[in-house]
């Protein structure tokens, strides 16, 4: 005679069977996730493969650059190509790099005016400021992205995160708010390991408001890139000591120079594709802030040449190269206004140029 069970029985049977079906379909969907993703790894890897070995020279270079410039995939071109013939490839594809001293007196800055002299009220002076940043849209075959015109340099300069090199970075509307400032862009480079940096610490010197806040060394093939005391652009390698002594307000370190005493450096090879963020000035004095949108369908990014002749066409004297990438945006009036690259919203960065 079958032995008689309770409703409680029943119910913890039927709710065993459910658990037990829930781990099983649970386990078919992560295998079949894992196949996918293993799958279109695969392909990537494959596709990577042709791209750098296939027919075209140029696409090669061009992707081997992209990687190189990258946070998360600096070791890609590595796989498919020696050591030798990376640099081969990046000497092909190159900036010159010049000795001649930035001549800051390309650069004319107007004396400022007296309101007290004009008799302009409060009214018209805020008419006036908002009338000295101009933000323009920037657009050629590969990207799009905001150059930011700001006419009076000495509103510019190095805004940092909290703790350098002892925490983590923080984001650039964050920096910006730190200082009560109405515009940004991201600037120097900065320790990013595998692609997974905290931001925090900066690459070579930083200069803040007139005080070394950064000494590190930045390596041989990045630059000092920072406003004087009489609100001109320079550039050049140099310590923080030696940038400092040479009457250097603020600066941060990256590059390479695009223009200098205004001519554009020479570009050879194809270049790479990616975001970028660079500053510039003209003779006038005005400030140019330009970032540029990248890895996208509509904007796969711009080149080192691209850059080159944005900053000529806007009258630049003198511009040089900023950190890019994921790292590019650029900030006003409360609004981040660029598309950025980055997956993971705003990086966490530890230098920013800011405007006041």
């Amino acid at each position: 005679m079958a032995k008689k069970h309770s409703k409680e029985y029943y119910a913890r049977k039927k709710h065993r069977r459910r658990v037990r079906a829930f781990w099983r379909a649970f386990r078919r969907t992560l295998l079949v996730l894992f196949t996918i993703v293993f799958l279109v790894a695969i392909a990537a890897v494959a596709g990577a493969a042709v791209l750098a070995k296939g027919p075209s020279p140029t696409l090669s270079d061009q992707a081997v650059g992209m990687a190189l410039e990258s946070s998360a995939a600096k070791f890609a071109p590595y796989i498919y190509f020696t050591d030798e013939e990376v640099e081969a490839i990046k000497a092909r594809n190159s900036i010159q790099v010049t000795d001649d001293e930035v001549d800051t007196s390309l650069v004319t800055i107007a004396a400022e005016e007296d309101d007290g002299d004009n008799g302009s009220g409060g009214d018209d002076q805020g008419e006036t400021e908002e009338k000295d940043i101009e933000i323009v849209a920037v657009k050629g075959a590969t990207y799009n992205g905001y150059m930011m015109i700001v006419k009076d340099p000495s509103r510019v300069s190095v805004g940092v995160s909290n703790g350098l090199g002892s925490q983590a970075g923080m984001q650039l509307a964050k920096i910006a708010e730190k200082y009560g400032a109405i515009g940004a862009i991201n600037a120097g480079g900065f320790a990013d390991a595998n692609g997974m940096g905290d931001g925090g610490t900066p690459i070579g010197p930083v200069i803040s408001q007139g005080k070394i806040v950064w000494r590190n060394g930045g390596g041989a093939n990045n630059v000092v890139i920072g406003l004087t005391k009489e609100n001109k652009l320079v550039f050049g390698t140099m310590s923080a000591s030696t940038a400092y002594d040479k009457g250097i307000r603020d600066a941060v370190t990256f590059g390479p120079v695009l223009v200098k005493n205004g001519k554009g450096m020479e570009v050879s090879g194809v270049g790479s594709l990616n975001p970028r963020t660079a500053i510039g000035q003209r003779g006038d004095g005005a400030i140019l802030l330009l970032v540029v949108n990248g890895r996208k369908v509509n904007a796969l990014g711009a080149t080192y040449a691209d850059l080159i002749d944005i900053f000529l066409q806007f009258g630049a004297v003198n511009a040089a190269n900023l950190d890019g990438g994921t790292s590019s945006f650029m900030y006003y009036d409360g609004e981040l206004i660029n598309d950025s690259a980055s997956l993971y919203g705003t990086r966490k960065i530890p230098t920013t140029w800011i405007v006041k």
